[in-house]
């Protein structure tokens, strides 16, 4: 349980750094968050959904918005856990795999009416370097919660039969190698931007995962 219980902190942590260190907005508009139904997510603002086989729990947003009280513990002193203050986010769904403890995880970042005329001209590669310059710190706040990372760069996966550029980040849990994979998507239109995070223990499982889902519409 302390082992599953390190690894969901892994996973917010994993979402929540891909989206800090923005500005905040002084309104919260309400988001177009995605549906959950049995083992079936469902994200019409995203576009994408997915049907999921084996045993699964799926956290709907109402339960995933407050932090826990020992991953703010964790990480308060550090930059990274300073920018979270500043950050209007919304976690929406949180999905594990009970036998694997593979996961994946979707979250809501506000933009400010700038940052969406930044994105617009920003490409998605171009997203995952700026990331990238806060690399020691995202380094900093894993190791405050007990995780070591081995390795975070730039990559290319196939999400929704195209190649997506995303952020590759593995990482030492109890002497497991976990994989993390984050990519998201910034010109969605509206007011704010998404980002899936999946997680397990194999790159074979987190391509597993990646390939149930599929587009909408």
């Amino acid at each position: 349980m302390k082992k599953f219980t390190k690894i969901m902190l892994c996973l917010t942590l994993a979402a929540l750094l891909l989206l800090s260190g923005c500005g905040k907005n002084d309104v919260v508009v309400p988001a177009p968050l995605g549906e959950i139904s049995g083992n079936t997510y469902t994200n019409t603002y995203a576009g994408y959904g997915c049907k999921l086989e084996g045993n699964w729990t799926l956290v709907p947003a109402e339960q995933l918005q407050e932090l826990p009280a020992d991953f703010r513990e964790a990480i308060k002193d550090t930059a990274i856990g300073e920018q979270l203050s500043e950050v209007t986010r919304i976690m929406d769904v949180q999905a594990t795999n009970t036998d694997t403890f593979a996961n994946f995880n979707v979250l809501y970042e506000e933009l400010t009416a700038a940052q969406r005329l930044t994105l617009l001209s920003t490409s998605e590669e171009e997203v995952i370097d700026q990331t990238l310059v806060s690399k020691d710190q995202m380094i900093e706040a894993y190791k405050a919660v007990g995780m070591d990372v081995s390795s975070m760069e730039k990559t290319t996966v196939k999400f929704l039969g195209e190649d997506r550029a995303a952020l590759r980040t593995i990482v030492d849990l109890n002497g497991t190698q976990m994989y993390v994979i984050q990519i998201f998507d910034s010109h969605l239109g509206g007011k704010y931007r998404v980002a899936i995070t999946f997680t397990a223990d194999s790159e074979e499982n987190v391509a597993q995962m990646m390939d149930s889902f599929y587009k909408l519409g």
